[in-house]
């Protein structure tokens, strides 16, 4: 690349040895060709964070020298109530990026893990003057009611957005496209808007960054699915023989957290193996990162027991398959809503 590009991760301070884990792989699989950077609050930054970061030759900003850091703290949480005021330094980065002189951004969720490289596409988007890219998803956006569509009109001068449907864990940003269109100020302005209009109202995050990705007409682009492949537990399958560049936890069952015995039993209830196996991705790479024995007790398994693991599973796939057929097959009464 003419330039590195920044990959970055924002949050609070407890995304840091995950970011790090993220931040290796991508180095891993693109060697020399990002600038690495995690951005949180100074005010929390430890000796062991600095440490880590450094040791792994990855830049730490400190929120609170980013302008709109003030701004991200006073926002109204989303109805999920997952997530910390801090995600949305996500949005206020690029531009700060762009004042720091850094062009062209990756954004990342703390939970991915590259596996494959992906600077061509990074090339390729920078070529084509790509200004906004986020994965697409197939269902579009709908207004929960004619009413709150028009109220946004009224509120923010555009459009309740019906494009596909945005997951904003990785993205691609050309930084100073975002700050030429002011991109966190109309996306406070949308996303507050749609907090007093409709505040019981999921995904307000996501629906308020399409609505302004939209300004950008044409260089508002799809990522490619490779940069932003799911490993969701149990609701969608994963497929191995497709493109895969970055894997993305994006269910509550981070692999850092250990498998419990709730989680082979959905497993095996639904016939999908593939995110217990999937976790061996992220462990791989942890186990290299300084402090992975502190972070957490999971750890990878060996070849015999992800055969055991699969033959387990294909067992009682074959046995619940059998009870349908008799007539008598399983509930599913211990399937959890979430998972």
């Amino acid at each position: 690349m003419a330039q590195r590009v920044v990959a970055y991760a924002a949050g609070d301070h407890r995304i840091v040895f995950p970011a790090v884990v993220a931040l290796t792989s991508i180095e891993k699989h693109n060697p020399g060709n990002f600038h690495k950077l995690i951005a949180f609050d100074g005010s929390h930054l430890t000796d062991e964070h600095s440490a880590l970061m450094s040791r792994y030759d990855i830049e730490f900003i400190d929120a609170r020298t980013v302008p709109d850091f003030n701004r991200v703290k006073s926002m109204p949480l989303m109805q999920e109530g997952r997530w910390p005021a801090e995600v949305f330094l996500n949005w206020a980065m690029p531009e700060h990026l762009a004042t720091l002189g850094h062009r062209y951004s990756v954004k990342i969720d703390y939970d991915v893990v590259c596996v494959a490289s992906f600077q061509n596409i990074v090339e390729e988007a920078i070529a084509q003057e790509h200004y906004v890219a986020y994965r697409r998803l197939k269902p579009t956006y709908k207004a929960p009611t004619p009413e709150v569509a028009q109220q946004f009109l009224a509120a923010t001068g555009r459009e309740f957005p019906t494009i596909q449907k945005i997951n904003v864990g990785v993205a691609l940003f050309d930084n100073e496209a975002l700050q030429r269109g002011r991109y966190f100020d109309e996306f406070l302005k949308a996303y507050g808007a749609l907090m007093e209009i409709a505040p019981q109202m999921h995904a307000t995050e996501q629906v308020a960054l399409a609505a302004v990705s939209t300004d950008y007409g044409q260089h508002f682009v799809p990522l490619p699915a490779s940069m932003n492949r799911f490993a969701r537990p149990f609701k969608s399958k994963f497929e191995p023989e497709a493109d895969v560049r970055i894997v993305h936890y994006n269910g509550d069952l981070k692999p850092w957290k250990v498998i419990e015995p709730r989680h082979h039993r959905m497993a095996e209830r639904r016939g999908q193996i593939s995110p217990l196996l999937l976790r061996e991705l992220w462990l791989k790479q942890a186990e290299t990162v300084d402090g992975f024995e502190d972070y957490t007790d999971a750890r990878s398994v060996g070849p015999m027991e992800l055969l055991i693991m699969a033959r387990r599973l294909e067992k009682n796939v074959e046995s619940l398959k059998g009870q349908t057929e008799s007539g008598s097959g399983a509930t599913g009464a211990e399937d959890e809503a979430g998972d």
